[in-house]
């Protein structure tokens, strides 16, 4: 049994097994979801799993809450600077989110790139862009750092990604959502 299928074991039905989702590759890991790159429908994405209950110094912890808020936020978080969401697909112990695939992070483009002045403008305009439409949804990212900006491979498109820590603006007077516009 391989790595993928121990992650999957909880999604024993047909949408897996029919071939319309396909792994092709592990390409990133954090502390709650391992991101794979894969096909929905034969279009290609980023598939990203997350198991509702998580290791942390040896005790379980329950991702439920934040797994929601992140699926609630990249449902309605359409801008060019956000990475597409395509769906979800819930199973028993874990959720598949289906995203748009990008060709590397920020983090692993600077590494390889020395930046010119122009370059670094046009990359915190494009993550500005995204965080302040993000908080005029009132969401916010709460986890803006260089492995979850990606980028394209003609690297002229950054994208925020990873909302599981993003948190809703609420009003103290009334406990209803808050949503920012400008003047």
């Amino acid at each position: 049994m391989t790595e993928l299928d121990l992650h999957l074991e909880s999604f024993e039905d047909r949408l897996l097994k029919s071939k319309l989702v396909t792994f092709e590759g592990r390409i990133g890991e954090g502390g709650f979801a391992i991101v794979w790159k894969g096909t929905y429908f034969n279009k290609t994405c980023a598939i990203k799993l997350q198991n509702y209950i998580h290791q942390r110094d040896g005790e379980d912890e329950y991702n439920e809450s934040k797994i929601m808020r992140e699926l609630n936020s990249v449902k309605i978080l359409k801008h060019p600077n956000i990475t597409e969401f395509y769906t979800s697909y819930l199973g028993r112990k874990s959720i598949l989110l289906f995203m748009e695939l990008m060709d590397h992070d920020l983090e692993t483009y600077l590494e390889k790139k020395d930046l010119s002045e122009k370059k670094c403008k046009t990359i915190y305009k494009q993550i500005a862009s995204g965080l302040l439409y993000c908080h005029r949804k009132g969401i916010a990212h709460c986890d803006v750092k260089e492995e979850n900006v990606l980028i394209n491979k003609e690297e002229t498109i950054c994208k925020l990604t990873d909302f599981g820590l993003s948190k809703y603006f609420y009003s103290k007077k009334t406990g209803e959502k808050v949503y920012f516009y400008s003047v």
